[in-house]
């Protein structure tokens, strides 16, 4: 069951809270807190993921989220306006390219 404070971070615009970040892939996601794991004091990234698909919550390390992928960082920092500007592409479109720069780089991957 999602609780009302979730329901309340979804609904709020992208730009009222949190950085942003355009994936190696090229969705945009918003980071919304840094915190240590308690047990173990790893440090982790909470964000979500704003576009092109449904805005859902995830975790990372912070070593994964700032790592590199590709000799590229993972998640680059964009400000508000490039955010912006990547929402404001047709969602259909930003799927089909999102999945399809996936696709490629696994393939690059999985065929050296």
């Amino acid at each position: 069951m999602t609780s009302r404070m979730e329901k309340d971070v979804f609904l709020l615009p992208p730009t009222t809270q949190g950085n942003f970040y355009r994936h190696i892939d090229g969705g945009c996601y918003q980071v919304i807190s840094r915190a240590k794991e308690t047990e173990t004091g790893v440090e982790m990234v909470a964000y979500i993921h704003r576009y092109p698909f449904d805005p859902t919550w995830s975790f990372r390390t912070a070593e994964n989220f700032d790592s590199m992928t590709d000799d590229r960082r993972r998640f680059t920092p964009i400000i508000i306006a490039e955010a912006e500007a990547m929402m404001a592409v047709d969602r259909a479109t930003a799927q089909c390219n999102v999945t399809a720069a996936r696709a490629a780089r696994r393939a690059t991957r999985s065929n050296p």
